[in-house]
């Protein structure tokens, strides 16, 4: 062989090594990346599974918050029914209260009107 055709081979041979190193350099940088990405990924997982709890804490509150509105609404309504009784009697006990005060004020002047006649 002759030297120019082995310049030549040992040319392409230093070409092909400084490619691998670049290829090897560029592997290991993506190989950074990738546990980059899966430190991300598993970040990112754990959160989502933090935000599913606290949202499945959210909609029990929620229902529980429902379910209370229901009682209290329900508690509202025979606080209502009991006020209105309440309204009812007191008005009777008013009619009555006028209907004996009209008693005593006609008896009164009943008995003064006897006073008089004594």
């Amino acid at each position: 062989m002759d030297i120019d055709r082995l310049d030549q081979i040992n040319n392409v041979l230093t070409e092909l090594v400084r490619i691998v190193g670049n290829t090897n350099a560029a592997v290991e940088e993506l190989r950074a990346d990738v546990a980059e990405l899966k430190t991300d990924v598993t970040e990112l997982k754990t959160n989502q599974q933090r935000l599913e709890k606290n949202q499945q804490i959210l909609l029990e509150n929620q229902r529980t918050l429902e379910e209370k509105y229901y009682d209290m609404s329900g508690q509202l309504d025979r606080l209502e029914t009991k006020v209105d009784t309440i309204i009812t009697v007191q008005n009777q006990q008013s009619e009555i209260l006028d209907v004996l005060a009209a008693r005593s004020i006609r008896q009164e002047a009943e008995i003064k009107t006897l006073k008089q006649v004594k």
